[in-house]
């Protein structure tokens, strides 16, 4: 789970993008997770 956090953090959320982190099947066999994110960065335009 930290280290799904850190990819999307590092990754998207620090280049602007808004990323929305689903986790799934923690303790089964098949953990896995879904990130969904922006395809431009949030600013302040309007």
């Amino acid at each position: 789970m930290e280290l799904i956090k850190k990819f999307a953090e590092t990754t998207l959320v620090s280049r602007g993008l808004i990323v929305d982190l689903a986790c799934h099947d923690l303790n089964s066999h098949n953990p896995h997770a879904h990130l969904l994110f922006t395809t431009r960065k949030l600013t302040n335009k309007a």
